[in-house]
């Protein structure tokens, strides 16, 4: 009951966290946004200016040299859009006529559509036109008799000089921040780790290493990747829009380059405008076209051939998380949260990975499987999907050996299966597809994968000696018996096909026999091996029945005791069951078939 509170209560504490953490984000903006740019764009410059520094340049001069080129090429694009997108509203009413021409042969004559979009259009040229200067007084109208006037220029008040730089401080503030934090960033780097490592503990300095390294890694690979990608797709875009002949085509390469770095959307929205705008331009159908096709190319070039070969796993973040990761900055930071998205969602995951109250991020936010094989595939059992766990087996058999699966796989999911069912978690229907679902798999894909190696084994060289074996072998039968349920009956089964794969005749025998009848049937067999096949929870009681009368009935015949998976004290279960100077107990089936070699070799008089 105290665990079941301690529990509540943690969760409690961890969601009002988060609130709390959410809401520091956002009442601190102002700050942390420009922190965020600032470490983004440090990631980006650290193997710069390194370089520098080892060439022999000493860090400050480095950090200002890098640091300057950095903004100054930022601030060149800047400009550069700016007096392409000046250029580009001055030019709309120009193309008026063929914007009304488009629209009738697209829609028909739909005037008021039609006059909407003409109407916007012309708004949208007289809401960024330049204006007049508000503190320049304005040209006296002509007269017939000119009389001299001398204009007094007033000063501008405090008000209206607010009223029209205020848009202008945010953007300007935000920018001289991050260069600010970018420069102490950069010069102090080594210092912050070392301030960081101590703040998480000096007992924690492997696992803060980790972690730094790890944030670091990803991040800078993900935006060097970026750039090349953007890069590699903007330049195009800007040559072929000006062989084709669309204007501004400057602009749409600068913009098709930077609107990449928003994830999904970011593409779309660099390729829709210069479409609309060639529309809109041209008075034929063809380079409208044109630009299509260029869009759609290098589209596809990039996502088949450039973003898979620098991308790889730089990032290691699932495709939801990153849509959710978007929509969550985006709200909470707008435009630049956009542009951040993906970095500050690489952080949490890293995060997540190295702190263990943290773990639930990683688990969200990677890419990588969370659960192993043998769980994903019982999952499908208690599901009853059949398709999606029949796909799963196959995709195991085409992968790993026999012996892998079984060991790895399948033995596992039965043995999950059994102790759910002995804990009352598993219901009827549920324990009977998982069995049939299993022994349909193992007569299925495990003799194709059975004859497969079959084939291997008669056929390669390295297995000469094994053959001969195998000759000697030839009149023995092993028999291989379950303990109790069905489920060991399962594991026998597997087992057998395992040795049959080696080229030895094995033989299963069936629960639905009474144990009496079992030992029968291996003493009709003459077996001189018996493999005792048993699943826990209840493993090691069933084992050491079947063993003692085995034991009594057969002195003479060595038993190889699989307790499959099971994870206990093995020297107190030796001691339950009493093993003779003949027996073994094994837990996987490499161990039971190294075993069943060693007694072949003694029943035959070697070695």
């Amino acid at each position: 009951m105290n665990h079941r509170g301690d529990q509540s209560t943690a969760q409690l504490l961890m969601l009002v966290s988060a609130v709390v953490v959410v809401a520091a984000l956002y009442l601190g903006q102002a700050v942390l946004m420009p922190l965020a740019l600032a470490v983004l764009l440090s990631f980006l410059l650290t193997p710069i200016a390194a370089r520098l520094e080892r060439l022999g340049l000493w860090r400050v001069p480095s950090v200002l040299a890098v640091t300057a080129l950095a903004f100054t090429v930022l601030g060149g694009v800047g400009w550069l859009v700016a007096d392409q997108l000046a250029d580009l509203i001055q030019s709309l009413p120009l193309y008026r006529t063929n914007i009304r021409n488009r629209i009738e042969a697209l829609w028909g004559y739909g005037e008021g559509y039609l006059e909407w979009v003409l109407n916007f259009v012309e708004q949208f040229q007289e809401d960024f036109a330049p204006r007049p200067d508000p503190f320049e007084a304005p040209d006296p109208e002509p007269t017939a008799d000119p009389v001299p006037v001398t204009i007094v220029q007033p000063a501008p008040s405090p008000l209206e000089i607010a009223r029209f730089a205020g848009p202008l401080l945010g953007p300007l503030a935000t920018a001289a921040m991050t260069i600010v934090f970018t420069l102490f960033i950069l010069v102090q780097r080594d210092q912050l780790r070392d301030r960081i490592i101590r703040l998480a503990g000096l007992g924690r300095i492997d696992v803060t290493t980790k972690a730094l390294d790890d944030a670091g890694r990803r991040i800078s690979r993900y935006l060097l990747a970026q750039v090349i990608i953007n890069v590699s797709y903007g330049v195009p875009i800007g040559i072929g829009l000006w062989i084709i002949g669309l204007p501004n085509a400057l602009l749409w390469g600068v913009l098709a380059m930077l609107v990449r770095f928003v994830p999904f959307i970011g593409p779309w929205l660099g390729s829709l405008l210069p479409i609309a705008m060639s529309l809109a331009v041209f008075d034929d159908w063809t380079r409208p076209a044109a630009v299509i096709s260029l869009f759609v190319t290098l589209e596809l070039f990039s996502n088949n051939v450039m973003e898979p070969w620098l991308y790889g796993s730089s990032t290691g973040i699932s495709m939801l998380a990153v849509v959710l990761a978007v929509v969550f900055w985006t709200w909470l930071w707008g435009a630049i949260g956009l542009v951040l998205a993906t970095p500050l969602t690489v952080c949490l995951m890293v995060l997540g990975k190295y702190v263990d109250r943290l773990a639930f991020l990683n688990i969200l936010l990677s890419d990588e499987p969370v659960l192993d094989p043998r769980s994903r595939f019982y999952q499908r059992l208690l599901a009853q999907d059949h398709e999606d766990a029949l796909e799963l087996a196959d995709t195991f058999f085409t992968e790993h050996s026999l012996v892998e699966v079984y060991d790895q796989i399948l033995v596992p999911a039965l043995h999950m299966a059994e102790r759910d069912r002995h804990r009352g978690r598993l219901d009827k229907a549920q324990q009977e597809f998982a069995y049939s679902a299993v022994r349909e798999i193992i007569r299925s894909l495990g003799q194709l994968k059975v004859d497969a190696e079959l084939h291997r084994l008669h056929t390669n060289p390295e297995e000469r000696d094994w053959r001969t074996t195998l000759e000697r072998a030839r009149s023995l039968t092993i028999a291989c018996v379950p303990a109790r349920d069905e489920a060991d009956e399962l594991a026998a089964e597997m087992f057998a096909q395992v040795l049959t794969a080696r080229g030895l005749t094995a033989q299963t025998l069936t629960v639905e026999r009474l144990a009496g009848e079992r030992l029968e049937r291996v003493a009709e067999l003459h077996a001189p091996i018996v493999c005792i096949s048993a699943l826990p929870p209840l493993a090691v009681m069933h084992a050491r029945y079947l063993h003692k009368r085995l034991a009594q009935r057969s002195p003479d015949t060595a038993q190889v005791i699989g307790l499959w998976n099971f994870t206990g004290d093995m020297e107190r279960v030796r001691d339950r069951i009493q093993c003779g100077a003949r027996d073994c107990i094994v837990l996987t089936f490499a161990d039971a078939l190294q075993q069943v070699r060693q007694h072949l070799a003694n029943v035959m008089g070697r070695p």
